[in-house]
């Protein structure tokens, strides 16, 4: 009789399938299902604060749940069902389906009402010679796609918008490539464009553009004076004229505007800690200005992190056939070309956050009761946000939630290294 409460609660606390309840018998022998049946792939997404993904253990007779995954951290992905199998629970037959994520990496069963039809954050190329100028019709942002935490290459089956860069109205930008991009089921059209001044590449949602070109503004003609050549004349008056330009007026050049200097760019130590949007602080490093603190990056896929100072971009003419602007970072006393500055996390204690996935990133745990700053409408009211707390001598993360009901930080998870990379 002790077992089969020990198992009751056990169930219920795992929330499979929507509140498993089962009988003492039911909890020693397992659930009945029906025999594996293979479905035509078909792309799935979640948006499961709950749910999980199981392991199948025990026969047809003697099913029974084992949890390998938390949905909630997978919401940038899309499952793809390959099977398909009927568990009986309370009298009823629930539909399960085998799912594996579209890195390839991550599999198990999950309660179908937990899936939602569609593809989520993977791109389909479409055939298009077109080549155009486009220019700013509203104000939105542009990006770069990465492939995933666990793609080592760009993945058009795991994209992941980092990096958003507003676009300007002083530029035009060239499309070169049209791809259809798949966000919750719903497809778009996204252009990949260059600027104008080559300051930046990436991709944009069609409608925050519209054919055009941004013109610059017509020169003013410089005056010209005629004057007499003053050593041939005949009754009808002097042969010929020169075109003088008059000498040029010189105005004074203004001083040059000493770049704005954010407030997290300087810290000694004692001030408060705050949130950072990572497309502004790559920004602010493209921009020729130094982060002279200490930061964690990656350094290359599948390695391990480094800490890295005094980030900064510069001009790279080693090579005869190429220059550019690369990312150098101070390592152990050398200064080293740090490569994409990918997942950074900032040693001080600041904050990045990460508005397209709602979550935050910083060495230190959130405060307690503290509704730290958002563009999502519904943050602290109906969604709660996620806090990865990174730990550098473990390169691990703990992960805090904001609990809707207290109004506290609850601390829900460790060892999701995979989760930025870690």
């Amino acid at each position: 009789m002790k077992l089969g409460k020990v198992l009751l609660v056990t169930v219920a606390v795992l929330g499979v399938a929507g509140s498993l309840s089962v009988t003492n018998a039911q909890a020693k022998t397992g659930y009945h299902r029906t025999k594996n049946s293979a479905v035509k792939p078909k792309a799935f997404y979640s948006t499961s604060k709950h749910g999980v993904t199981y392991q199948a253990n025990g026969s047809l007779t003697n099913f029974k749940f084992k949890k390998n995954h938390v949905l909630t951290h997978y919401r940038d992905s899309t499952w793809i069902a390959t099977s398909k199998t009927y568990i009986k629970m309370h009298g009823k037959h629930r539909l399960y389906y085998y799912v594996h994520n579209s890195d390839g990496k991550t599999q198990g069963w999950v309660w179908s009402g937990y899936l939602k039809a569609g593809k989520h954050n993977q791109m389909r190329h479409e055939v298009s010679k077109q080549v155009g100028n486009y220019v700013m019709a509203k104000p939105g942002k542009l990006y770069q796609f990465g492939g995933g935490y666990r793609a080592k290459h760009f993945n058009p089956f795991n994209i992941r918008f980092k990096h958003g860069i507003q676009l300007s109205d002083k530029v035009t930008y060239k499309r070169t490539q049209l791809w259809t991009v798949y966000k919750h089921g719903k497809a778009s059209k996204y252009y990949y464009v260059t600027s104008s001044d080559n300051q930046v590449k990436g991709w944009v949602w069609h409608g925050f553009l519209k054919p055009g070109e941004v013109k610059e503004a017509a020169k003013k003609p410089v005056p010209t004076v005629t004057k007499p050549d003053g050593g041939i004349s005949n009754s009808q008056g002097n042969i010929g004229s020169v075109a003088v330009n008059p000498k040029p007026i010189v105005k004074p050049t203004a001083p040059a505007k000493k770049p704005t200097i954010p407030e997290w760019a300087t810290d000694d130590g004692k001030r408060a800690r705050i949130v950072i949007d990572p497309g502004k602080f790559r920004e602010y490093i493209d921009g020729g200005l130094k982060y002279n603190f200490n930061v964690s990056v990656r350094m290359g896929f599948n390695k391990e992190r480094k800490i890295v100072s005094n980030l900064e971009t510069l001009l790279d003419e080693s090579s005869p056939y190429q220059i550019r602007h690369r990312l150098y970072g101070v390592i152990d006393g050398k200064k080293i070309a740090v490569g994409y500055l990918s997942n950074p996390i900032l040693t001080n204690g600041d904050i990045l956050y990460y508005d397209e996935d709602e979550f935050y990133v910083s060495v230190g745990k959130p405060e307690l009761t503290r509704q730290y700053s958002s563009e999502g409408k519904d943050v602290y009211k109906t969604w709660a946000p996620t806090w990865y707390q990174y730990h550098q001598a473990s390169r691990d993360f703990s992960v805090w939630q904001f609990n809707l009901r207290t109004r506290h930080w609850d601390e829900t998870d460790m060892h999701q290294a995979h989760v930025i990379a870690g």
